[in-house]
């Protein structure tokens, strides 16, 4: 598996790469520590066995994705091997997953909190920057993109906290 990428870093030069690794997580990784290092992703592809797969930009924010994933993947586990009838699901497993997905909720409104604020500082600093009008318009137009991705994820994030929540506390009654 070889990862392609093209960015501009955090001087607004472009830069294309290519490298292999060994795990879609550690290429998503890869490309978020970018991200968070100030630059600004144009393309993101994986060649695998000659299938060329196109990467969501949108999904690379700066965090890590493969902690997120590791958590959904034992989520999805323990899901998978309870028993679907709910009369054989203890009572307190349910409200400690419950509350977990609060917590979740939580973590991740905090996130998109940080990014919202994040990309604003990097908007206001790109508006002041003295860089070509084509580069700036570039740049502006990616990090508004990412705000407004990140001001939807926000608005998703405080729904599913509230659903939680509200599950949580039916649980608890």
């Amino acid at each position: 598996m070889i990862l392609f990428f093209s960015a501009l870093d955090h001087q607004a030069n472009h830069r294309d790469f290519s490298c292999g690794l060994s795990s879609l997580e550690a290429n998503w990784d890869l490309l978020s520590s970018l991200v968070a290092q100030g630059s600004t992703l144009l393309t993101a592809y994986v060649i695998d066995d000659d299938v060329r797969t196109n990467l969501p930009l949108a999904a690379f924010d700066g965090f890590p994705l493969s902690v997120d994933i590791q958590a959904l993947q034992t989520e999805w586990r323990t899901i998978l091997s309870t028993p679907r009838s709910a009369n054989s699901i203890h009572r307190e497993e349910l409200i400690a997953l419950t509350r977990q997905r609060v917590h979740n909720a939580e973590r991740a409104i905090i996130a998109q909190e940080r990014m919202i604020d994040y990309f604003g500082k990097w908007l206001e600093r790109t508006q002041k920057k003295s860089i070509s009008e084509s580069q700036r318009s570039q740049l502006v137009h990616q990090y508004e993109m990412q705000l407004a991705k990140h001001r939807v994820q926000l608005g998703k994030a405080h729904f599913y906290s509230r659903l939680a929540t509200d599950r949580l506390n039916q649980l608890l009654a």
